[in-house]
């Protein structure tokens, strides 16, 4: 349900509500854990903290990998995450555009070819509203396809058109999967996407077409993906009349501060963006002076980090942690690649006890059990930390040496070409060669190193 509150020229105050969390306050902006989880090691928990209203999740990722089956078992993305508040999961239309060289288009849908092991996926309107029902989002994103800017007209046109027939398509689907009484989420709404490329005769043209269709909500999609800026604002103020006024709009992935108050200005009400939690890994801080990098040796004793330091938490929650925000822990994130919630109490939530003893010594308290944070929702934290300790060693994903050809326990592929050379020497212990090893094979075995030893990770 979504309620106008106040307008300012065409500027919207409103409140949202939808089958999990309590009212969401709009303009808002949706933080994105593309594999259920944001990288960088931040929890639900810090969400919360954080003021997260919404987090938005990735159909196409979730179905390779764990599978929506799995999280369907666990009892949804909200289970599986530990998080009670409003989840949107886009349909994998994105990927259409973002994997152009691995996928085929059709009018019954677009066949992939997996970025991970190159197998062949089928996604169409109806695989995607299956998908997404197992996943038991709040939100379910209409199936689509983004068109790169600048497109040829009649390409744009065709594309525009198959999108209006695969919403339809959609909707049928997604009316039948609500109704179904095994249903995760029954109470999950769908979300329309406009297309159209630049052009802004196929922009208004879809849009009238698609307000025919009774969504929950409609999102401007195709933008912020090569146009420049001032022609994506002119698409907006173009779309923007002929959107339903009682319902939320949301424009898809675009989410730096000035566009979200020049969208929000043009009507917006939902905004997403990876930039946010992207910027924050890498020491980028936005002020009102500009934005700061924070890596830089010249903020390393600035008092000016000390006067952005949040205030402590309040309840006791981490009574020996740096407060996040805090310049110390700010430092110390620099300096051994750590959370700031975790940098004061010396351990990383989410990860195996195995690798928080090598990284952080022996005195580690794993946390896992007490936050309930899924280990497949950790994945990227343990990829993070890898990163951080590949100059020492290589380790894998239980904390122990992970030598050329071996697996996550130690043993031999004997299928890769350095574990028959091992066999043949003389057995599973026999040292492995430090010359000649072969570079290659990254998507079974992981990168490599400075040493040229790989992790496999087992995802």
């Amino acid at each position: 349900m979504f309620k106008v509150i106040k307008y300012e020229g065409k500027a919207r105050r409103g409140k949202f509500q939808c089958a999990h969390g309590g009212e969401v306050q709009t303009p808002v902006f949706m933080n994105v854990g593309t594999q259920a989880a944001i990288k960088g090691g931040v929890s639900a928990l810090d969400l919360k903290e954080l003021g997260c209203q919404i987090e938005l999740s990735n159909t196409y990722h979730l179905h390779l990998r764990p599978g929506d089956d799995v999280v369907r078992q666990m009892g949804g993305l909200h289970k599986f995450m530990h998080w009670d508040g409003p989840i949107l999961t886009d349909s994998g239309g994105f990927q259409v555009f973002s994997l152009a060289g691995l996928r085929k288009i059709r009018e019954e849908g677009v066949t992939f070819a997996s970025h991970l092991d190159g197998r062949r996926i089928f996604m169409g309107p109806e695989e995607s509203m299956r998908i997404q029902s197992n996943l038991g989002s709040d939100i379910a994103m209409a199936f689509d396809e983004c068109v790169e800017n600048p497109a040829p007209y009649k390409y744009a046109k065709g594309s525009c058109e198959r999108t209006l027939r695969w919403l339809e398509r959609c909707k049928a689907e997604h009316d039948k999967l609500n109704s179904l009484p095994d249903t995760v989420n029954p109470g999950q709404m769908l979300f329309g996407i406009n297309q159209g490329a630049t052009f802004e005769d196929l922009r208004i043209w879809h849009m009238k077409e698609i307000a025919k269709i009774d969504c929950d909500g409609y999102a401007i999609g195709g933008l912020a993906v090569g146009e420049p800026t001032q022609v994506m604002y002119d698409i907006i103020d173009a779309v923007e009349p002929y959107m339903p006024q009682d319902k939320p709009r949301y424009l898809m992935g675009v989410g730096t501060p000035s566009n979200i108050i020049e969208g929000v200005a043009r009507g917006v009400d939902f905004f997403d963006c990876v930039m946010p939690a992207r910027n924050a890994r890498h020491g980028k801080l936005f002020t009102w002076s500009g934005a700061i990098n924070l890596k830089n040796e010249k903020y390393k004793l600035d008092e000016f980090l000390a006067r952005l330091s949040a205030p402590p938490l309040q309840g006791g929650r981490d009574a020996g942690a740096a407060p996040c925000g805090d310049a110390q822990s700010l430092f110390l994130q620099q300096a051994h690649g750590v959370h700031p919630r975790c940098a004061g109490r010396r351990r990383v939530c989410g990860l195996p006890r195995g690798i928080q003893r090598k990284a952080f010594g022996k005195s580690v308290i794993c946390r896992r059990k007490l936050l309930h944070i899924r280990m497949d929702s950790a994945i990227m934290t343990a990829m993070l930390l890898w990163r951080n300790l590949k100059n020492e060693r290589n380790f894998n994903n239980y904390g122990i040496p992970s030598s050329h050809g071996r697996d996550d326990r130690g043993l031999l592929f004997p299928h890769h070409p350095s574990g028959k050379q091992a066999q043949k020497a003389g057995g599973a212990d026999a040292q492995q060669p430090e010359k000649g090893r072969p570079r290659h094979h990254h998507r079974r075995y992981g990168r490599q190193d400075r040493a040229g030893q790989r992790l496999y990770h087992r995802l």
